[in-house]
């Protein structure tokens, strides 16, 4: 992967999705992003009530985070163990656990 890309990304519409077990290897932006590119606003394409569990990014160096949460997401959750987790939408919970 190059500094400029994301090794999974999940794009608007997306709801209610379960995304666990991922080994994320490399470098990128995010290993993992929820994003809608800031290109829209409003309910239609917002992420919301998906949960990101239990992956695996020891072998990943994020250029800005391991997971990112953009400005369209809302009511997701997130558990991790001590990933770099940048969430600038409404309502996500975080739980990060040594």
């Amino acid at each position: 992967m190059s500094a400029l890309s994301t090794n999974l990304l999940l794009e608007f519409p997306r709801s209610d999705r379960h995304f666990s077990g991922n080994t994320i290897r490399g470098d990128g932006l995010f290993g993992i992003a929820l994003d809608s590119f800031g290109f829209f606003a409003g309910d239609q394409f917002d992420l919301f009530d998906n949960q990101l569990a239990g992956n695996n990014f020891d072998d990943f160096q994020p250029a800005m985070a391991d997971v990112l949460l953009d400005p369209n997401t809302r009511d997701n959750l997130y558990i991790g163990t001590d990933e770099t987790v940048l969430d600038q939408g409404t309502n996500n919970t975080i739980i990060l656990n040594d």
